[in-house]
């Protein structure tokens, strides 16, 4: 008897693994790095490679990230031009008659794809994640995969001017994806923590679901919370339906989530929502969202809060490109990079001064560093007439004015999206010194600032925003927050308005060769005002530039010794 009962418990927790184990595993989305077995070639603007094989052409083979100068070593110049890039692309006959599509992580600055010769999509814009649909245009067994690259400089693209380099290439990673007809859409949650304290939160959930399918579905979405240790907290289902070619956001909410764990530099506590669409009691997409509760404060006259206590934000200003690999970097190099910033007593990094990797959030999440991603809206100095990478911030001709608007739009649009629950994410900047525009444009640069400040706000109202290199022509008042570089930071004592030194240099030096830690006596504790939230050191590391110098002004050499 005492053998049965044994043997019956064993059969019912087998049972009820098997049934958590379905439900968190079994869908039809997959997610496949296609990083491998690429082929490359540098081409002219009128050659066509879209749907010839890699017999004609001076071809390579490559894996991505993958840039058009590689090898890089910090040069102040680089290759504008155009490339192509081939794979063969594996279809399984059980994927038709789902949805199909490509997810780029990001492509500098234009990319056009084909699918076996057939133009599927295209993407402007050279710092920010995108997707190509394949359904439609997609074989069982191989496809030809073709994506046209060029970085050639565009006076209607955001940016039109920087203090880096501008290589080209699908520098970041690439995935195949394969869903329902009914599935979650791309970055398709939100997850806010309304009301949230250390005794306890709420937690709002809106869900873009996508409904593919020749007829309306009924369907149900069900959320589960879980907390930093795996632990089960809470669920929540509700019955909807969703029109033929819908696409919808729904809302959830956990009520009250009691003595929630914080999300801070010292406890970087991530917690989890797993989201799953059910039709006809089956289940046909899962999805999984990372955030922290936490919250943030930005005063005009005491600095800056988390969760309610006083923190000084020690930053940093952070590029992305790497000795031999240029911008070319790999999801390992990403960490190490934040990884030699957390170690060395950092608590800030601001993404200088485009949008990053989506890995390079996810690492601030998990290691506890605060961060300020940023739009490539910028600018340079001494900038001379329109046609290269020193030109004014701002359009001067009124034909590119419109297109560069939408532009830096879409470019934040993205950001946002793409980076919208991650609790390391303080604010997001707008900007870059983009005061270094021409005269005569200056009110309309003015206008664009002001207009992303309120897009902003409407994508994102949990957070504030805040306006980079601000310490010229007034531009400082036109968001929430204050960003001052360089002599910004005695131009304007205690402004009125949330604020911090966005840029403070360090030493100009060629490593390897005598180190002089010049950064560490920059600031002293006496001269870190109460209405200053904090200071962002330029810059971590070494970096390419077409300024010269400018890349010679990290606290860590090019090569990361």
């Amino acid at each position: 008897m005492k053998m049965y009962k044994i043997f019956v418990i064993s059969i019912l927790a087998l049972s009820l693994f098997s049934c958590v184990a379905s439900e968190k595993e079994t869908s039809d989305r997959e997610r496949i790095n296609i990083n491998r077995d690429w082929e490359f070639t540098f081409s002219n603007e009128n050659d066509d490679f879209s749907a010839e094989d890699s017999t004609t052409g001076n071809w390579e083979n490559v894996g991505l990230p993958h840039s058009f100068s590689l090898p890089y070593f910090r040069s102040e110049s680089f290759y504008e031009g155009y490339g192509w890039y081939q794979k063969n692309l594996q279809i399984d006959k059980e994927w038709l008659n789902k949805n199909i599509f490509l997810e780029f992580d990001g492509v500098f600055q234009v990319a056009e794809i084909f699918l076996n010769g057939k133009k599927v999509g295209e993407h402007k814009g050279g710092y920010t994640g995108f997707t190509i649909d394949i359904s439609e245009s997609a074989n069982i067994g191989e496809n030809l995969l073709a994506v046209r690259v060029n970085n050639v400089w565009d006076a209607q693209l955001a940016p039109r001017a920087g203090e880096h380099v501008f290589s080209g290439g699908i520098y970041r990673d690439v995935y195949l994806n394969v869903t329902d007809n009914l599935h979650i859409a791309w970055n398709g949650t939100f997850v806010t923590t309304p009301n949230v304290s250390t005794e306890k939160s709420s937690v709002n959930i809106k869900t873009e679901v996508k409904n593919d399918h020749q007829n309306e579905v009924e369907f149900t979405i069900k959320s589960i919370l879980f907390d930093s240790d795996g632990n089960h907290i809470n669920e929540v289902s509700v019955v909807n339906k969703i029109e033929s070619g819908g696409n919808n956001t729904y809302e959830q909410t956990f009520d009250e989530v009691t003595d929630p764990k914080l999300w801070s530099p010292d406890t970087p506590n991530l917690y989890t929502v797993k989201t799953f669409l059910y039709q006809n009691d089956s289940l046909v997409d899962h999805y999984k969202t990372s955030f922290g509760f936490r919250w943030m404060e930005w005063t005009a006259n005491k600095g800056f809060f988390l969760n309610g206590e006083h923190v000084y934000l020690e930053g940093v200003n952070v590029h992305q490109d790497h000795a031999g690999w240029g911008d070319a970097i790999t999801k390992a190099g990403v960490y190490r990079d934040l990884k030699l910033m957390k170690d060395a007593g950092f608590n800030l990094i601001r993404g200088s001064h485009y949008p990053h990797h989506p890995y390079f959030t996810e690492v601030c999440d998990e290691l506890g560093l605060m961060f300020l991603p940023e739009n490539c809206v910028w600018g340079i100095g001494g900038f001379t007439g329109d046609g290269y990478w020193n030109s004014s911030t701002y359009p001067i001709h009124s034909e590119d004015m419109e297109a560069y608007n939408k532009s830096a739009a879409k470019t934040l649009e993205e950001l946002i999206l793409i980076n919208r629950n991650s609790p390391s994410v303080i604010a997001w900047s707008m900007s870059n010194e983009a005061f270094f525009t021409a005269n005569e444009v200056m009110e309309p640069m003015k206008q664009l600032l002001s207009s992303l400040v309120d897009l902003s706000h409407k994508l994102d109202p949990s957070r504030l925003a805040m306006i980079g290199g601000a310490q010229r022509r007034d531009v400082d008042v036109l968001g929430d927050i204050a960003g001052y570089n360089g002599d910004g930071a005695t131009l304007f004592k205690n402004p009125g308005m949330p604020n911090m030194v966005s840029e403070y240099g360090s030493c100009v030096t060629d490593r390897p060769g005598e180190y002089t830690p010049c950064w560490t006596s920059h600031i002293e504790d006496g001269e870190k005002p109460a209405w200053r939230s904090g200071h962002a050191i330029w810059c971590g590391f070494d970096h390419g530039s077409i300024a010269g110098n400018m890349g010679e002004m990290g606290i860590v050499d090019f090569f990361r010794i």
